[in-house]
């Protein structure tokens, strides 16, 4: 007589009598109906959608958004594996980009391989060293505030510095345009919410900027004058003289234009960011219409209130 349950699934000896066999396939096919938690609460595709930031805890999720979809966060907690198994590659980073909602446009990977050669002399050791970017660092002043930083990256403050890293208005770093910040009455917070005020710049009878230059590894200066009156030098080192006189002529033109401020105190939203552009409706007669944000900050005050102080400029011509 043949066996009526394979023998991978039961532990009977294998010259059993078939009444045991028999039993043993019975219970078998009764134990597939049965109903097993502990298995689904460790199947992100079966877990109850309430549990799955738990699950997504217990496999390190690094970045976590509890106003995702439930399919994207089941999602994310599938790849978990798989992503910590590839930490330190290409497809990793990407993968950490698009959960931040970004996209790796693009990477500089180190030389890696083995040469057989003379010796670098010190010129060239030189040479080398001034081919290289220019990386500055900046001390930050303290923080009088918790903000939180990427949108939810817990305990990581990225700061970078450089010549390379010019950014334009509107426009992250890596140069992708930022979303519009659109505030109305309904947004604001407290009784003093906005303020309006205007200053005209003094123009400048000079300003100055320097680049560097690796033939000679030294700085060298870009000028431009326009009659009497103060010299303005900006403060950043820029990487070759075309650089240099560009950055000189915009300041020339904002020195010529005159600034409006909007100080703003509004309901927190943590995807606001510097730089991004500010569109003000039905707040106030001067006040509305297009701004630039020049800072911002995310206040928490107790467990419950968390709000935005938002510095905005506004320029026009005189």
């Amino acid at each position: 007589m043949t066996n009526p349950l394979p023998l991978a699934l039961h532990l009977l000896p294998l010259h059993s009598s078939p009444t045991p066999q028999r039993a043993a396939a019975a219970l078998g096919a009764m134990a597939g109906d049965l109903d097993d938690p502990i298995a689904k609460m460790a199947d992100a595709n079966a877990i109850p959608a309430a549990a799955l930031p738990h699950l997504a805890w217990s496999w390190s999720t690094d970045y976590w958004r509890d106003e995702w979809p439930e399919h994207r966060k089941r999602q994310v907690t599938l790849e978990q594996p798989a992503f910590h198994w590839m930490k330190g590659s290409i497809p990793a980073d990407r993968m950490a980009c698009a959960y931040a909602d970004a996209v790796l446009i693009s990477y500089h990977l180190p030389r890696d391989g083995f040469m057989i050669g003379r010796s670098p002399t010190r010129e060239d050791h030189e040479r080398w060293l001034n081919s290289l970017p220019e990386i500055r660092i900046y001390p930050l002043p303290p923080r009088t505030t918790r903000t939180p930083p990427l949108a939810g990256a817990i305990g990581r403050h990225p700061v970078f510095g450089g010549p390379a890293m010019q950014q334009a208005k509107g426009t992250s770093i890596s140069g992708m345009a930022l979303p519009i910040v659109e505030i109305g009455p309904n947004d604001l917070y407290g009784e003093d919410a906005f303020r309006l005020r205007g200053c005209a710049r003094g123009k400048y009878g000079s300003i100055r900027a320097y680049w560097h230059d690796p033939a000679t590894a030294s700085r060298k200066k870009v000028e431009e004058k326009d009659g009497d009156g103060p010299v303005y030098e900006i403060p950043e080192l820029f990487q070759d003289e075309a650089e240099a006189q560009a950055a000189v002529k915009g300041q020339r033109n904002n020195s010529d234009r005159e600034e409006e401020k909007l100080s703003l105190t509004v309901v927190g939203k943590e995807t606001r960011q510097a730089e991004a552009k500010l569109n003000v409706s039905r707040i106030d007669r001067d006040a509305d219409g297009e701004w630039s944000i020049d800072s911002i900050t995310h206040n928490f005050i107790g467990s419950t209130i968390y709000t935005n102080n938002i510095e905005a400029v506004r320029k026009e011509k005189k």
